[in-house]
């Protein structure tokens, strides 16, 4: 059998390749992204690597820019052609790069929860980034932003067959899908998550009211401009309730904590105890406290758990609902 020609351009024979780059996307053969993913993977644990050694040199707040500014956008760009929805293991390799860089970022100890490290420093998965992008290039479509030919794909209901639908609830008509593959491609998963949404989040009038109704903007728990790394660091890992007091310590199974039982023997040793009760930090709590009484005089008659916040956040109305929910772990 005969082996086929080359194709060629200019004379030049066209070289097979397995994948290549346009526009900042890589193209592999089976269109899947494998590649592409890979490749921003790497680059970003290289910069992620960068965050850490920066990170005994500048605050918090600076780390967080750098990543948001410098890592994040590798991820973002293209994530609407790339995206795998309902896919875990692909949806758990991009959500592991984002968890990394938040360690980095906070000095937290390997195993806090994710969603608490989110919290802290305001931020959302990335699935849910990749959400909110695919809904809003969605929402451009509908709304006459973008080409005519993607707007073609959409059929809207009509009165006759769906009376009791106004015109201005925005319904699409859902396409029938027989695979779990074409149900998560861009259009019949956009058109099933779009007529899920508040009626009130599908008619808004302009992109920017519908970016603050489809996800409410999170803001990272303050540190008040402290320039202190180490206390900054302990601080951090108190909030997130993994630090190196005996109770978080047992509850993640460290081999030389045998039980969650405070040095001094009196109790669990919880943030709580900690802070308000253990008898082996009772000169350095007398300190504090005279210290927070010229600033606030009523901290003393606070309640147990409204000390703890005060100490922790800055403010016993803080907004971190994480903490409220696992206070009394």
């Amino acid at each position: 059998m005969k082996s086929k020609k080359p194709a060629k351009f200019n004379n030049n024979d066209i070289v097979k390749c397995s994948d290549q780059k346009h526009l900042g996307i890589v193209l592999d053969t089976k269109l899947n992204f494998d590649s592409h993913i890979n490749q921003k993977i790497k680059k970003c644990n290289k910069l992620i690597g960068v965050i850490r050694r920066l990170s005994v040199h500048l605050p918090r707040n600076a780390l967080l820019t750098i990543y948001k500014f410098f890592i994040r956008p590798n991820l973002d760009y293209g994530d609407i052609l790339y995206d795998k929805p309902n896919n875990e293991n692909f949806q758990n390799k991009l959500e592991r790069v984002q968890y990394r860089a938040c360690l980095a970022i906070t000095n937290a100890i390997k195993g806090t929860s994710k969603q608490r490290l989110y919290d802290e420093l305001g931020l959302y998965s990335l699935s849910k980034r990749r959400w909110k992008s695919k809904l809003i290039f969605f929402y451009k479509i509908i709304n006459g932003m973008l080409p005519n030919y993607l707007y073609s794909y959409l059929e809207f209901p009509s009165q006759e067959n769906y009376p009791l639908r106004s015109a201005s609830s925005n319904i699409i008509r859902p396409i029938p899908t027989r695979t779990k593959t074409f149900k998560n491609t861009f259009f019949p998963f956009c058109i099933n998550e779009w007529n899920n949404l508040a009626t009130k989040t599908r008619n808004a009038k302009s992109i920017n009211i519908f970016k603050r109704l489809l996800l409410e903007e999170k803001k990272e728990n303050s540190l008040f401009s402290i320039c202190d790394p180490l206390g900054i660091k302990l601080l951090t890992r108190l909030r997130l309730q993994f630090s190196h007091l005996n109770e978080h310590k047992f509850r993640h199974g460290f081999n030389d904590t045998i039980d969650p039982i405070c040095a001094c023997r009196n109790e669990i040793e919880t943030t709580e105890h900690f802070f308000l009760r253990c008898h082996l930090y009772s000169d350095q709590r007398k300190e504090l406290f005279k210290s927070l009484e010229k600033l606030d005089p009523c901290f003393q008659k606070l309640s147990s758990k409204n000390q703890v916040l005060l100490l922790l956040y800055g403010s016993q109305n803080n907004d971190c609902k994480n903490f409220n929910r696992n206070f009394n772990r």
